[in-house]
This record gives C-alpha cells, sequence and structure tokens, in this order.
C-alpha cells in the first residue's frame, strides 16, 4: 500500500509535468503565429493585408481539407452535432481572427516586427481581464506582477514615444494596439468554442467561412505578386493551423492565466527573426525590454510549481489503514 506522502508527491508530479507541458504548447503555438505575421515581410513585392489574409485562409482550408478524412482530433461523443450557438461562435472567433491577421499585417508593413509583437503583448492583460471577469478564474498579485513585467518591457521594446513621430509610424502603432485587442479577443472565444467542439472539419469550416469572405476584398485589392511569394504567404496557412493545435493542447494542460504570460515570448521570436532576416538590430533599451518579459515568464512560472507544491503539501494526509 502506497503511503500518502508518495501519493502527494505523485500528484504533484503529475501537476508539475501538465503545467511543463501547457507552457511549452503554449510557447510553441506563439511562435508559429509569430513565423506567420513575419512571412509577408519576406515577399519582394509585399501584398496587401487583406491579400495576404486571403492567401492564409487559402492555405488553412487545403491543409485542414487533406487532414478531415484522418480525424486527428476525435469529435466528442457528448456532442456530435454542432448547436446554433456554437456554430456562431466559431464563426465569431473567424471573423476576430481576420480582423487580428490584417491589423496585424498592416502595422508590421509600417513599423519593425519586434515592435509590433511588443504593441501585440499587451493581449495577455486582456486575456487575463477576460478570464477573471468572465470565467471567474483565479488571479493573484503574482499574475499581475507578471502582466506588469511584461508590458514594461513591451513598451520599451515598442518604444513609441521617441519614436518617428508621423502619421505613417502611428498609423502602424494604432493597428497593432487594435490587433492586441482582437487578438485577446480571439483567443478567449477559441478557448470557449472549444468546450463545445473543437474538430478538424469544425476548423475547416471556420477556415473556409474566412475564405468566403474575403474572395471578394482580396479580388478587388489584388497585387501582382510571384508564385514564390504567393507560396510564402499560402504557407500562412498551414503554420496558423499548428498553431491552433498548440493552443488547443496548452488549454487541455493548463488555466489560460497559466499560460496566457508565456505568449509574450512573441517578441523574442520577432525580434529574432528581425535581426536574422531583416537586420533590424535591437538597441540597449529594447534588449533590457526582452529581459523584463522573460522574466515575466520566469516569474510566474516558478509562482505556480511553488503554489502547487504548498497547495499539496496542505492536504492533509490520510491515516494509514
Amino acid at each position: 500500500m502506497s503511503r500518502p506522502q508518495d501519493t502527494t508527491l505523485k500528484s504533484h508530479s503529475a501537476i508539475e509535468r501538465q503545467t511543463v507541458a501547457g507552457i511549452a504548447f503554449s510557447v510553441l503555438s506563439t511562435m508559429l503565429l509569430t513565423v506567420m505575421f513575419f512571412l509577408p515581410q519576406l515577399g519582394n513585392v509585399p501584398a496587401n493585408p487583406i491579400q495576404s489574409a486571403f492567401l492564409r485562409y487559402v492555405g488553412g482550408s487545403l491543409v485542414l481539407g487533406a487532414l478531415a478524412p484522418l480525424r486527428i482530433l476525435p469529435e466528442p461523443v457528448s456532442s456530435r452535432k454542432l448547436s446554433r450557438a456554437a456554430i456562431w461562435l466559431h464563426l465569431l472567433r473567424a471573423s476576430v481572427g481576420m480582423s487580428t491577421l490584417m491589423f496585424t499585417l498592416f502595422a508590421a508593413s509600417r513599423v519593425p516586427i519586434a515592435n509590433v509583437q511588443a504593441i501585440l503583448c499587451s493581449h495577455g492583460a486582456l486575456i487575463l481581464l477576460f478570464a477573471v471577469a468572465i470565467d471567474r478564474e483565479s488571479v493573484s498579485w503574482h499574475h499581475i506582477v507578471t502582466i506588469a513585467l511584461a508590458v514594461s518591457g513591451a513598451i520599451l521594446v515598442a518604444d513609441p514615444v521617441t519614436s518617428e513621430a508621423n502619421w505613417y509610424n502611428l498609423a502602424g502603432y494604432g493597428a497593432a494596439a487594435v490587433a492586441s485587442a482582437c487578438w485577446a479577443t480571439e483567443v478567449f472565444l477559441f478557448r470557449n468554442a472549444a468546450k463545445h467542439q473543437t474538430t478538424i472539419l469544425t476548423m475547416l469550416i471556420v477556415n473556409l467561412f474566412g475564405l468566403l469572405v474575403l474572395t471578394v476584398p482580396g479580388y478587388y485589392s489584388w497585387r501582382a505578386v510571384s508564385m514564390a511569394d504567393a507560396l510564402t504567404l499560402t504557407a500562412m496557412g498551414p503554420l496558423a493551423v499548428s498553431a491552433q493545435f498548440a493552443q488547443l493542447a496548452a488549454l487541455k494542460r493548463a488555466p489560460l492565466t497559466i499560460v496566457a504570460p508565456f505568449r509574450y515570448a512573441n517578441v523574442l521570436f520577432a525580434a529574432a527573426l528581425g535581426i536574422a532576416f531583416l537586420n533590424q538590430i535591437p538597441d540597449g533599451q529594447a534588449i533590457t525590454g526582452f529581459v523584463l518579459i522573460i522574466a515575466s515568464a520566469i516569474y510566474i512560472y516558478v509562482r505556480t510549481i511553488a503554489h502547487s507544491k504548498y497547495t499539496q503539501s496542505a492536504t492533509p494526509p490520510l491515516k494509514e489503514r
């Protein structure tokens, strides 16, 4: 017969493994999305945001259409048919997702990608507010400290005050702020839509809906691009789908209030991509911002594990028989 202490240790170990896995999937999802947003910057003749979004949904629909027969995400037994409310929730998520993509692409066409991703970091604070206000998830002052550190780091990286102030740049910063709000809403809607049903077929329907909505605007705003550039933009679709799979895996393993701060890693990934491909070298202030963002993620992880250990140790042991 196993001792109560052994059971407690095993329980804590399982919680820690689940938390680590959830964090890892959240970071993976963030990395894939950051790469997706970066792809339009690689084109010789940048496509407009609507055209880029259209090709993203083409790529997403193609990859999901190929995966649908494989049934990688099994359909829940208790919910074989989507309710009308769930369908509208998925379509609303798709609409917000399109807005996130187009505003982000517009912003990245006017200001450095790392600055855009730094502003997008504020979506983590909004996710936290949604989780508390709507889903009643518990939040401690440690979460507030985490958000404060990450947002401070993001402001240092973006540096909108000392950046060249003109309408061209200000429009980019404004679009990034709107994209951040849309992203937070999309993540929250995605999390709640997943409670109803999230299958390959559901995701395919969402992508086809996005494709349908953007067909006419994409046609009238189309710019001639090379085949290589078109394929690069179409590759945004598989990256977005992979990011959604990773986000689903993260939300199944850890609470939204835990995984959300780790989405601030998008600034680090964006900075690395900017250095490698666009020669956008961060200065000392930006590096300080990166350090704060990393510190915020480490802080909330350490506090989560410490709280888990305290909770397990505070549980009175069962009497051995």
